[in-house]
C-alpha cells in the first residue's frame, strides 16, 4: 500500500497562526512566516523548538485548556500567566467543556474589593484635611498617621496589584525580538537591492527575517515617517507633523554583533534615506554594496568622530570610549539592539518637526488655499 504524500495532499499551517491552514505551502497572510506541514517532522520540530517548553497539557487531558491569546504555543491545565507576554491565560475555544465563572476574573474581583476597602479610610485620612475633616488627623498625629497611611497603601499597591508587578517583570524579562512584523509593504528597489547582496552570507531563515523587516521599514515610512500629516486635525489651524533626517549617519559593528544584526542595520539606513557610512573593526569583514566601510580600531574611531559631521551613530553595545566621545562631539547615539519593527528601528534616523499655522481671524476661520481654487 502506497501513501501520497504529495505537498498538493499535505495540510500546511503557521506556527504561529494554527488557525491558518491550508494544502501546499506557502506565508502566512497574518504574519508571513513560512508555513509548516500539520504533523510532519518540519511541524514537531518547530513546535519542539518554540512550544515544548510551554505546552503542559498532558496527553488525553479531557479538561478544560487555558492558552494565551497572543502565544497559542502556551497551553495549561489551569489559569494563569502568559511567561512569554505576562498576558492572562483564558479557556481555550475548542477544548472549553465548562461554564463556570473566569478565574481570573474572580481573583481580580476579590483584589479589587480589598482594594477599595482598605483606600477609602486611606483617603480620608490623607485628604480629609482638605475638606474639613482634619480633626480625624489630629486624633492619631501627624507621625503615626503618615504609618497608618504606609500599612493601608502597602496591601493596595503589593497585594491588589500584584498580577500586574509579576506581569510587567515577566514581559521585560522575557522580552525576544523573535515575532516577524506583521505590517508589512513592498521595500523600494534600492532596499530589495540591498537585501538580495545579503543572501550569500545569510541563512534561509535569517534571510526570512530581513525581507519582513524591510517590509515594516516600507510601510511606516509610506504610513508615518516618509509623509507629513496633521494629527490635530483641527479646522482653525493647521499643524503638520513630519519627519526630518538627522544628517550623515555611521553604524559601527563591534565584535558581539552578528552578519544578520548589521545587514538588518543598513536595510533600515536605506530604507530611511540617510546618508550612510559603515565602521568595522580590524579583521571583521562585512559585504555591504554601495556603501562606504571603515575598517578601524576603537581608537581611531574615537579620534575622527569630533570632526566627522555625523547626525547619528547607530552602535549596539558601543563601549565606553565610543559613548564618551559621541556625547563629546554632539553626536546622537542610539545603542539598543537590532529590531525588526521598522516602527522601532527607523525613528533613530529622524528628527521631529511640526509647523503650525493659524487659519483663522478674530475667531473667524479662513478658507485654505486649495479651497480659493
Amino acid at each position: 500500500m502506497t501513501h501520497d504524500h504529495s505537498p498538493s495532499h499535505t495540510i500546511y499551517t503557521c506556527p504561529m497562526h494554527s488557525e491558518i491552514r491550508q494544502h501546499g505551502p506557502g506565508k502566512c497572510p497574518i504574519c508571513g512566516m513560512t508555513l509548516v506541514p500539520v504533523g510532519g517532522d518540519k511541524a514537531a520540530e518547530t513546535k519542539a523548538q518554540t512550544a515544548g517548553s510551554f505546552d503542559k497539557v498532558p496527553q488525553g487531558w479531557r479538561g478544560t485548556v487555558y492558552t494565551c491569546p497572543m502565544h497559542p504555543e502556551v497551553r495549561q491545565t489551569g489559569p494563569g500567566s502568559c511567561p512569554i507576554c505576562g498576558m492572562g491565560l483564558e479557556r481555550d475555544a475548542t477544548g472549553a467543556l465548562d461554564d463556570g465563572p473566569n478565574p481570573e476574573l474572580v481573583d481580580f474581583t476579590r483584589r479589587m474589593w480589598m482594594g477599595v476597602a482598605l483606600t477609602l479610610p486611606l483617603l480620608i485620612l490623607s485628604m480629609g484635611p482638605l475638606v474639613g475633616l482634619g480633626w480625624l488627623r489630629g486624633i492619631f498625629g501627624e507621625r503615626p498617621s503618615m504609618w497608618i497611611e504606609l500599612a493601608l497603601g502597602t496591601p493596595v499597591v503589593l497585594w491588589s496589584g500584584w498580577p500586574f508587578l509579576v506581569r510587567g517583570w515577566v514581559s521585560f524579562a522575557t522580552w525576544r525580538n523573535d515575532g516577524l512584523p506583521r505590517l508589512q509593504a513592498r521595500p523600494s528597489p534600492a532596499v530589495a537591492t540591498l537585501l538580495e547582496s545579503f543572501a550569500a552570507a545569510l541563512t534561509p531563515a535569517e534571510m526570512e527575517a530581513l525581507q519582513a523587516a524591510a517590509g515594516s521599514d516600507a510601510w511606516w515610512m509610506a504610513r508615518e515617517f516618509g509623509i507629513g500629516h496633521d494629527p490635530s486635525a483641527l479646522a482653525c489651524e493647521s499643524n503638520l507633523f513630519r519627519y526630518r533626517p538627522v544628517g550623515r549617519c555611521l553604524i559601527r559593528a563591534g565584535e558581539s554583533l552578528s552578519d544578520c544584526d548589521i545587514a538588518r542595520l543598513l536595510l533600515a539606513a536605506r530604507a530611511a534615506g540617510s546618508d550612510t557610512e559603515f565602521s568595522l573593526p580590524p579583521g571583521r569583514h562585512f559585504a555591504a554594496p554601495g556603501i562606504a566601510v571603515w575598517q578601524e580600531s576603537t581608537e581611531n574611531l574615537v579620534r575622527r568622530l569630533p570632526s566627522s559631521g555625523y547626525g547619528l551613530l547607530r552602535a549596539p553595545d558601543p563601549g565606553t570610549e565610543i559613548t564618551a566621545a559621541a556625547i563629546d562631539a554632539g553626536i546622537r547615539l542610539v545603542t539598543h539592539p537590532p529590531v525588526l519593527s521598522g516602527k522601532i528601528e527607523l525613528p533613530a534616523h529622524f528628527r521631529e518637526q511640526a509647523v503650525s499655522e493659524t487659519l483663522h481671524r478674530h475667531g473667524s476661520v479662513l478658507p485654505r488655499p486649495q479651497e480659493l481654487r
